[in-house]
C-alpha cells in the first residue's frame, strides 16, 4: 500500500489550524478576563 501524502498533509493542516484556533481563542479569553479585572479595579 503506502502512505497517501495528500491525506497526511490534509490531516496535519486541519489539526494544526484547529490547535492554533483553540489556543488563540484561549488567549483572547485570558486577555478579556484580565481586562475585566483591571477595569473593575
Amino acid at each position: 500500500a503506502g502512505v497517501d501524502y495528500d491525506d497526511v498533509t490534509d490531516t496535519l493542516e486541519r489539526e494544526g489550524v484547529q490547535k492554533f484556533s483553540d489556543s488563540f481563542a484561549e488567549l483572547l479569553e485570558g486577555i478579556s478576563a484580565k481586562r475585566g479585572e483591571l477595569v473593575s479595579a
